[in-house]
């Protein structure tokens, strides 16, 4: 793991410790297991969306489905990654959550990696009109 995300990372952990079923512990997970999972850290991210799996909600449950779906395709489980990562897309837009729609989006292993423009593009129409949308404008 690279040294500049060591230290974030374990100030997540030792926060979720201090407080395991504190009000910010699941999103403190989400953001650790995407994180890791950006990172191609699958041990960590696990462990991650281990302590996510305490937590009920949507919003949860739709970050444990991205978690999910990143661990599948960083283990070479692609058609399960890719349905798992479906999966997730549709339950952040249900949710109207425009900057976890879209990272789930950009995780997705098919999206080129940022290197193709017409994915990015595709990706950036959808959270725009969502945000405009939640905004009331448009």
């Amino acid at each position: 793991m690279p040294r500049v995300w060591h230290r974030p990372l374990l100030q997540v952990g030792e926060a979720v410790s201090a407080d395991p079923m504190g009000i910010n512990s699941s999103g403190a997970l989400a953001i650790q297991a995407c994180a890791c999972l950006w990172l191609r850290d699958a041990e960590s991210a696990r462990t991650a969306l281990t302590g996510m799996k305490a937590f009920r909600g949507r919003p949860v449950a739709a970050a444990r489905l991205t978690a999910e779906a990143g661990l599948a395709a960083l283990e070479g489980r692609v058609d399960e990654a890719a349905e798992a990562y479906r999966e997730a897309i549709e339950a952040w837009r249900a949710l109207e959550c425009t900057l976890d729609l879209a990272l789930c989006e950009l995780a997705r292993p098919d999206s080129g990696n940022l290197l193709i423009p017409s994915a990015c593009r595709l990706v950036s129409i959808e959270v725009c009109d969502l945000g405009r949308r939640s905004l009331g404008v448009g």
